[in-house]
């Protein structure tokens, strides 16, 4: 029989009182070298071989027996069923191993689901401030649009009440140039009466003189004629 050592110890592995199993690469190593190997590496010692966690934590370590004498069968001495079981993975702490590794993915898929939601938690925070800066700029752009808006008021309110006083004021031009215009005409009328009154009058002086002339003689007329003719100049002048 050939001599085949365990990587692990270096050991024969048919040495009396070891017991040697395969793992699922097909290495075969001391059951009592691979098992604190493979909980603490979780690869294969030889190819360094990973695998997945619940492959790792539902595997069974195939004990392999080289002559009858070491089958458990055959023996005379009584075989602990609960020895064989904990190296097959059928002890309750690799059935809660085996549910631990069945409920990995399950825990996986609920983290990744988690980054997933705290993504799009992310992303919708930054689409509500651009969306809040957006609402800010434009309120801060309506408000001057109002402020615009009132300033215009403001300036036609101002212009209506400036067009309104010059409105009056150019009626009470109308008014006044009208009120003159009556009282030029008035005066023109009485402009009127006088030259006529003045006519009739000088018309009157110029029968009386004549009627004086031809009633006085030479030097008594040109002394009464220098009277009339200067009282006329004073009622001329008064007028």
């Amino acid at each position: 029989m050939a001599n085949y050592t365990c990587n692990i110890c270096i050991e024969d592995l048919y040495e009396p009182g070891s017991q040697a199993g395969c793992l699922p690469c097909g290495h075969v190593f001391h059951v009592k070298c691979v098992q604190p190997w493979i909980k603490k590496n979780k690869t294969c010692p030889t190819c360094r071989k990973g695998t997945s966690v619940k492959r790792l934590l539902s595997y069974c370590i195939r004990k392999l027996y080289f002559s009858e004498e070491d089958y458990p069968g055959t023996s005379t001495e009584p075989v602990d069923n609960n020895e064989i079981d904990v190296d097959c993975g059928e002890n309750p702490e690799n059935e809660h191993n085996l549910d631990s590794a069945k409920k990995a993915p399950d825990v996986n898929t609920l983290r990744q689901h988690e980054r997933d939601l705290m993504k799009q938690l992310e992303q919708t925070q930054n689409e509500i401030n651009l969306l809040q800066f957006i609402r800010t700029q434009l309120t801060k752009e309506l408000s001057n649009k109002e402020e615009e808006l009132q300033s215009s008021r403001k300036k036609q309110q101002e212009l209506a009440e400036s067009a309104s006083g010059i409105g009056k004021k150019l009626l009470l031009s109308e008014r006044t140039k009208k009120e003159i215009e009556d009282k030029m005409m008035k005066l023109g009328s009485k402009l009127v009466d006088i030259e006529g009154v003045l006519k009739e009058s000088q018309s009157i002086a110029q029968d009386s003189l004549e009627m004086l002339a031809q009633a006085l003689s030479d030097k008594e007329l040109e002394h009464i004629s220098f009277k009339v003719l200067q009282y006329y100049h004073n009622y001329c002048s008064t007028i």
